[in-house]
């Protein structure tokens, strides 16, 4: 088992200010597909949410993205989690529950809650809460909806997530998800069984090193692996031989081991 994570970048990366909304494309909303050795991590891109509240209640700002996390065959994965920033002002009480498909959740900062004042006073909340992946699978076809409630009553906030949005991060799972085809009977020559062979054969620091710079190889070669490893000299001989597909079944071989 493969104790590195591997990343994958799916999309170029937006502008550290650029946030998705409901009016865009959100076919490319998938940051990047993080490959654990018992889950799929999927993270989508930074996403400016609907505010269907009435009247607003006061928010000056707010943006999300969702972690959703698929766990592999007979494995486990931790929860999907729904990560938001939310400015407002001031004389609002702080949130402290979600309420998503009927469970209610206390919230959870990653950071401490801050405050600004210029003409009016704001404060901003950074915080997750936890979202079931049959939710956000059935609310792909629509949209996710959730509420914010403060503690002892006070305006309760409504956001909604386009389908598309969550569309994107379940099919960036299921894109990662490929099992290898079917084997049959192969040439000892082929890259593919040969790069299998020597992949078990290989040590688990190995196994790291091969698995890492083949995925940042997996386009075009690039930089060499020089190791003194006669296994990882055989492995990357092999998946150089290899054509752009072979490398793919390679890749989807390894990512199942």
């Amino acid at each position: 088992m493969l104790k590195k994570i591997i990343t994958i970048i799916l999309l170029p990366l937006l502008g550290a200010c650029s946030s998705l909304s409901s009016e865009d494309d959100l076919s490319n909303a998938v940051e990047q597909v993080n490959i654990k050795p018992t889950y799929i991590e999927v993270v989508g891109k930074k996403l400016i949410p609907d505010n269907i509240s009435d009247k607003n209640h006061g928010v000056v700002k707010a943006s999300l993205l969702i972690t959703a996390n698929f766990a592999k065959k007979e494995q486990q994965a931790p929860e999907s989690q729904l990560k938001m920033t939310l400015s407002y002002f001031e004389n609002y009480k702080p949130y402290v529950y979600a309420v998503v498909d009927g469970r209610k959740t206390k919230i959870k900062e990653y950071t401490v809650s801050t405050s600004t004042c210029t003409e009016h006073c704001t404060a901003t909340q950074y915080f997750t809460f936890p979202v079931k992946n049959e939710t956000l699978i059935k609310a792909a076809e629509t949209e996710l909806l959730f509420e914010l409630k403060a503690n002892n009553g006070g305006k309760v906030l409504r956001f909604s997530v386009p389908g598309g949005y969550l569309n994107a991060v379940t099919e960036g799972y299921k894109q990662n998800m490929a099992q290898p085809a079917a084997v049959v009977k192969q040439d000892a020559a082929d890259p593919v069984q040969m790069s299998k062979d020597l992949f078990v054969k290989a040590s688990a620091a190995e196994k790291e090193l091969f698995s890492d710079w083949a995925f940042k190889n997996r386009k075009t070669l690039g930089a060499e692996l020089n190791s003194e490893s006669k296994v990882l000299s055989m492995l990357e001989y092999w998946y150089q031989q290899a054509s752009e597909s072979q490398r793919a079944q390679i890749l989807t071989w390894v990512i199942a081991q």
